[in-house]
């Protein structure tokens, strides 16, 4: 019975070992890194009914959204546990690792420019009537320092959108990360449509869109509900 607990324990230090190489081989400092084992840890806690190769789309996207609404979650927090958790999957060779949009997740906790609808939503809630409401602190969201992507370029062409989109996502009281998730989506569907505005484009570019996801993106079922939801939303809230 020994020589089996001795074999096993030797099996989890070798796992963690690889999860920290990797994690030191995508640049995570050594000071950082005890922080990325501890939310693979979290993540393992969550779906302790099941081994890493039996974990599904909707198992990590579930966990990733449910994180996302905690209350006080900052950006750089949330791309840790993203990060953390794709690098528990790789090193465990997951095939989902290869089934989660983990640039979609990523890019919703981006930070975010202080002059972004984001953080001008008090300003935008009183544009079409909402009821005043305390402006999200600045802190959280620091200028970004990266270049720009092609989403950043798609907000900066909708600049109303963008605002419009926000004011009525704060109107009805949603977080932030739901706030961040919708926009998202909203700015890759423009920029499958070719730039255009939601308002220029039909049903069937929905379609197209979500059969893009599935087909070419190979997203999970919940990530495509998410895509749907952001952009139900917007032609009905929005642009209704």
């Amino acid at each position: 019975m020994g020589d089996v607990r001795t074999t096993a324990a030797g099996a989890v230090d070798r796992f963690w070992r690889q999860f920290i190489d990797l994690a030191r081989k995508k640049g995570v400092k050594d000071s950082a890194v005890r922080w990325y084992v501890r939310r693979a840890e979290r993540y393992l806690k969550a779906l302790s009914g099941k081994r890493l190769a039996e974990h599904t789309g909707a198992d990590v996207t579930g966990y990733l959204e449910s994180v996302g609404r905690i209350d006080g979650i900052e950006d750089w927090q949330f791309r840790q546990i993203v990060d953390a958790v794709q690098m528990l999957l790789a090193t465990g060779n997951a095939k989902v690792v290869g089934e989660v949009d983990w640039a979609y997740w990523l890019d919703s906790a981006r930070t975010l420019a202080a002059d972004h609808p984001t953080i001008a939503r008090e300003t935008a809630a009183r544009r079409v009537g909402a009821a005043d409401e305390e402006p999200v602190s600045g802190a959280r969201f620091k200028e970004k320092r990266n270049p720009p992507s092609a989403l950043d370029e798609v907000r900066r062409a909708h600049p109303r959108l963008m605002e419009r989109l926000a004011a009525e996502i704060r109107r009805r009281k949603y977080s932030i990360r739901t706030e961040q998730t919708y926009e998202s989506w909203v700015c890759r569907f423009i920029l499958f449509c070719g730039g255009r505005d939601p308002s220029e484009v039909g049903a069937d570019r929905i379609v197209a869109f979500l059969e893009d996801l599935a087909v070419r993106g190979q997203v999970s079922a919940s990530t495509q509900s998410q895509a749907l939801n952001a952009l139900v939303f917007v032609y009905k809230k929005v642009l209704g």
